[in-house]
């Protein structure tokens, strides 16, 4: 009986594990955010609570307050914060997205999302819903901060190199930028990122590679990349994660793009281990 050889792989992915050699305390780069709700009507605005949350380098920062919408035969409703982001170096905005979803009593649900770039000390505003004269506008400030955190220690990892080809991309054209080289060990991160621009052409890109766990030829490479991208009237945030199997040599890519044509960078990488 034939089996398909991607299956096969996935299998012996799964199963495989390596021996733990016991908890160890490391510290963790998040981003925390402090959240403030506030609710907009005819005689001004009042805050209505504020929230404190942050975001780990793989997953959500979640948080829920009630929020006293001024609806007719309604009592108050409630509000879920979700953010995502990756923790950007000291100095540099904190980069996010963050969804909202207002549930209200009469049992209408509102959703909406924002990327946002969070620079030290400003607040950034994110309307979440408006009707009838009230809105609901949330100022979210944001920082890089450093935490210690229980992992399950696997020993010292082997050496890992990844061959980073850099590519701009306009539409069906891609041209290379640079090349580099960047060496790790298995369970921890490498990082590459640049600045381009002034003003209203200012563009930056950050991607972040960790290798999980490597059978045999094969690795299992985790990718987080953030960007930040000239908009027609403000920068386009972006910021999304991969989970990339590749075997040894072989190229997997990364892109980071916007609008059609297509308009960003693509990361051509190369595991070597």
């Amino acid at each position: 009986m034939r089996r398909d050889a991607s299956l096969v792989f996935l299998l012996l992915l799964a199963s495989a594990s390596r021996t733990p050699a016991g908890p160890t305390i490391q510290e963790e780069a998040r981003i925390a955010l402090e959240i403030d709700a506030v609710l907009v009507g005819a005689d001004g605005g009042r805050s209505i609570g504020t929230r404190q949350v942050e975001v780990p380098r793989s997953g959500k920062g979640e948080v829920d307050l009630p929020v006293p919408w001024p609806e007719s035969g309604g009592g108050p409703g409630s509000l879920h914060l979700a953010a995502t982001g990756t923790a950007a170096p000291e100095g540099e905005p904190q980069e996010i997205h963050l969804d909202a979803a207002l549930s209200l009593r009469s049992g209408r649900t509102v959703t909406a999302g924002r990327a946002l770039s969070l620079g030290e000390g400003t607040a950034s505003l994110f309307e979440v819903f408006a009707e009838k004269g009230a809105r609901l506008v949330l100022a979210v400030r944001g920082e890089r901060v450093t935490r210690p955190v229980l992992r399950e220690s696997f020993g010292v990892g082997a050496p890992v190199r990844f061959h980073l080809v850099v590519e701009r991309v306009d539409g069906e054209r891609q041209v290379a930028v640079e090349t580099n080289d960047l060496s790790s060990f298995l369970g921890e991160q490498v990082e590459y990122s640049f600045r381009r621009g002034e003003g209203a052409a200012a563009e930056s890109v950050r991607l972040v590679l960790t290798v999980d766990r490597i059978v045999g030829d094969v690795a299992e490479v985790q990718s987080d990349v953030s960007a930040s991208l000239p908009g027609a009237d403000a920068p386009i945030l972006m910021s999304h994660q991969d989970r990339l199997f590749a075997t040894r040599g072989a190229v997997s890519t990364v892109t980071v793009v916007t609008g059609q044509p297509a308009a960003g960078y693509r990361f051509q990488v190369t595991p070597q281990f």
